[in-house]
């Protein structure tokens, strides 16, 4: 519980430096690409979150992993970050961020499973037709289930549209039982 509110009290900081809606989406799209290489590369991980390497070491390697092309704004945060030692939170920073984002902007969230990922038309075409059944833009949060064998099941709100194989199956058992 402490993390999340940590994580909710570091992005509303980074929120707030941020009016506009295009430099929001800006810093959204940044943090996620930093969220995603980090998370990916297990050595980078184990090095910035290792309590013995001196913090000056960190921020060299963090300064030579990042985009040249960040906001100046998010390098400084996430310096911040590490210099406090909640560059570990970063995920849940992110996640914050984007709640945030989406209370301000009237962004609906839509996470969709699927058993592999989804083509960027498919991506798109989802996005569409969540939009247009939903009347708001869509802030598509996409997971791996391979459990699902193939299509997907999207969870807006409390909301859930299953179009999976599974589900469809499942649909198929519940009106055999009820014929029977």
């Amino acid at each position: 519980m402490e993390e999340v509110t940590s994580a909710r009290h570091y992005a509303r900081a980074l929120f707030d430096m941020f009016p506009g809606r295009e430099a929001v989406d800006r810093v959204d799209a940044e943090l996620k690409l930093v969220v995603e290489h980090t998370r990916d590369a297990a050595d980078l991980h184990r090095f910035l979150f290792h309590p013995e390497i001196p913090l000056a070491a960190k921020r060299q390697v963090l300064t030579q992993i990042l985009p040249r092309d960040l906001l100046p704004e998010v390098t400084a945060f996430l310096n911040l970050l590490l210099e406090h030692r909640q560059l570990y939170a970063l995920a849940a920073v992110h996640e914050a961020f984007m709640d945030l984002r989406q209370e301000r902007f009237g962004v609906v969230k839509a996470v969709v499973e699927s058993a592999r990922p989804l083509s960027p038309e498919s991506r798109q075409q989802l996005i569409s037709a969540l939009k247009a059944a939903t009347g708001r833009e869509v802030a598509l949060v996409e997971q791996a289930c391979p459990d699902l064998i193939g299509g997907v099941r999207v969870h807006v709100g409390d909301r859930i549209i299953d179009g999976s194989i599974v589900g469809r199956l499942n649909q198929i058992r519940e009106r055999i039982r009820a014929t029977a």
